[in-house]
């Protein structure tokens, strides 16, 4: 799932324009075909169909970059169709980093308390809202509605209750915190709720053991971090197994790093910086094995670096200085064929180690001359 982040415009998910002009004809991506679809039955007010397009949309496509955009179209409509406590819960799969259309979240997830708390009656059950199983706030805000005339104690200590809306925070120590509710009606019949929540405030770890760049650019990259996280390189999100092993492909930037961000589930962040400019070492024990009228056959020692891909093999004319590679592809052997070579002519011939990422080493430590007869 691409984790990208949503604008506020995305409030307003379904917004089209039509120019004068002719469009010129584009492709469409099939995921671009069913977000365009539930965005027209959230115009026309059909929410019920617009909910079950984008939970197709965010199950076929979670990664794809409108994936924010579904969450919030759902939340939205669940709230336009009065079904407040699923908009909260559908408000939770909104990542977003824009302080206003976090303000926006915000006072929707209150009016939605709201509503909530005002189709309260004597008969209606008690109602928590979210409680996180992990969190690293050192204070947790435990919230809800209870029928008129009750009290409500969390750990023992009374909640405010304000128009059958309580609010409670607690302080929460690292490791598992167990929570107690207590609610007493007006009848002074009791209920007990039982919880837990982990706060854990420790940063998670973030590696990379293996990365491998291709001729367009995008490297594959792969590492370990902690379990039930998410990852990100360069903005883009990478898939994480249940053991914390990440792995995908991104597009390498200008300056040649990759920004990697790993969120646990408590919220944690950790960063850091991948960028391989370190050169492999250049290959030795180079020698002359063969020549024979058009070719001249080289071995030389392997390389030892474990991120080391193949070798390149340059040629010229003995007394020039204009090298040319001889190779269309990397040789992953130690032992290569130089053809095509001309009769008479003496050729001094070389060899440099390429790693993963493409760094290409200094000329082999030996160099030979190769006099074709």
């Amino acid at each position: 799932m691409k984790r990208i982040y949503v604008s506020i415009t995305l409030c307003l998910i379904l917004c089209s324009c039509a120019g004068g002009l002719t469009p010129m004809k584009r492709f469409i991506s099939p995921s671009q075909v069913l977000y365009d679809q539930a965005s027209k039955y959230f115009e026309k007010k059909d929410y019920d169909n617009a909910i079950a397009t984008y939970e197709k949309f965010v199950k076929d496509y979670p990664r794809n970059s409108l994936a924010p955009g579904a969450h919030l179209g759902i939340a939205w409509s669940y709230y336009l169709k009065g079904d407040y406590e699923k908009s909260l819960n559908a408000q939770k799969n909104v990542k977003t980093k824009d302080e206003t259309l976090k303000a926006w979240l915000d006072n929707l997830a209150n009016n939605c308390k709201t509503k909530l708390a005002g189709s309260v009656s004597a008969a209606t059950a008690p109602r928590l809202f979210d409680i996180p199983p992990f969190t690293n706030k050192e204070t947790l805000k435990i919230e809800g509605t209870v029928p008129q005339g009750s009290i409500i104690s969390i750990n023992e200590i009374e909640a405010s209750v304000k128009d059958s809306l309580f609010s409670q925070e607690i302080s929460l120590k690292e490791g598992p915190n167990p929570i107690k509710i207590q609610i007493t009606d007006k009848d002074n019949n009791i209920e007990t709720i039982e919880s837990e929540v982990i706060l854990d405030t420790i940063t998670p770890e973030i590696k990379v053991t293996d990365a491998e760049i291709d001729n367009l650019g995008y490297v594959t990259i792969s590492g370990l971090t902690e379990k039930n996280s998410i990852v990100l390189a360069n903005d883009e999100e990478l898939f994480v197994s249940a053991e914390g092993k990440f792995e995908g492909e991104v597009k390498l930037s200008r300056n040649l790093k990759i920004e990697l961000v790993s969120e646990d589930h408590a919220g944690n962040i950790a960063k850091m910086v991948f960028s391989d400019r370190e050169h492999p070492d250049s290959p030795t024990g180079l020698y002359l094995t063969a020549t024979s009228t058009n070719s001249a056959d080289i071995e030389w020692n392997k390389n030892s670096e474990e991120d080391l891909k193949g070798y390149n093999v340059y040629y010229s004319l003995s007394g020039e200085f204009k090298d040319q590679l001889h190779n269309r592809e990397l040789i992953r052997d130690t032992r290569y064929t130089i053809d095509s070579l001309e009769s008479g002519n003496t050729y001094t011939i070389y060899v440099r180690a390429v790693d993963k990422m493409g760094n290409e080493s200094n000329p082999s430590e030996e160099t030979v001359s190769a006099i074709i007869p």
